[in-house]
């Protein structure tokens, strides 16, 4: 708990997209920053801008690895790893493995299709939904997406994860903290709702289309009334 809690502060503000310069006013020196430097500046800024001294923050150690340095720091007894260019201007918090990244694909609804193998408890797919008591388009969609998915039985596994710090690794994988999420099978997600009043009817069966996808089509009397939308997938 305490780990996601951490993971969960830093995610938040340092996602791999969202870059912070570290060092300011320092384009026109010539001497380059040693790495002991660039450490001490990367946790300044962490503890200064979000941690706040809540928590004791130290290094483990600091590796360079393709062309940035790897430090990785004691953050409250928990290991956090994060990533500063060599020239110590830019820190962000997830390297991100190009060559053994899966493929992405938008596909109908919103929806991008990811090129993963599916994720299953005991056989079944699982339909991850994440959103906030407070969010209007969380609202609306739980209810859409729980109808769709009790159309399916035992044939599939919700999680519904409502304000709560559960299944965060895999939130963030998904999402840049953006909600609702709907994560099916961990084949197709979508951030944010599919539409707002009116369009409950289409965007269940949009659901229940991608459904079917990991159930084989099962059952019949869901699938076979959503073969057109089926084939856009």
């Amino acid at each position: 708990m305490k780990k996601n809690i951490i993971i969960f502060i830093l995610s938040i503000l340092i996602v791999s997209a969202a870059f912070f310069f570290l060092v300011q006013n320092r384009s026109s020196e010539k001497e380059p920053l040693s790495t002991d430097e660039i450490t001490s500046n990367a946790i300044n800024f962490i503890d200064e801008t979000y941690i706040r001294g809540t928590v004791e923050i130290s290094v483990i150690e600091v590796t360079e690895e393709s062309g940035v340095y790897k430090i990785a720091l004691d953050v409250g007894g928990e290991r956090i790893d994060i990533f500063t260019t060599l020239d110590g201007k830019i820190l962000f918090l997830e390297g991100i493995d190009l060559e053994g990244r899966v493929s992405l694909e938008r596909t109908i609804g919103g929806f991008t299709k990811i090129a993963e193998e599916p994720c299953l408890e005991n056989g079944k797919p699982i339909v991850y939904f994440f959103g906030s008591e407070d969010c209007p388009f969380c609202q609306w969609q739980q209810p859409v997406l729980e109808e769709a998915v009790e159309a399916f039985g035992d044939r599939v596994v919700l999680k519904s994860n409502i304000g709560t710090d559960a299944d965060l690794e895999l939130f963030y994988k998904y999402s840049d903290g953006g909600v609702p999420l709907i994560v099916v099978g961990c084949n197709y997600f979508r951030v944010g709702a599919g539409g707002f009043e009116g369009d409950e009817e289409s965007d269940k069966e949009i659901i229940s289309a991608f459904l079917c996808k990991l159930t084989n089509g099962e059952p019949k009397e869901v699938c076979q009334n959503l073969e057109e939308i089926i084939n856009q997938i």
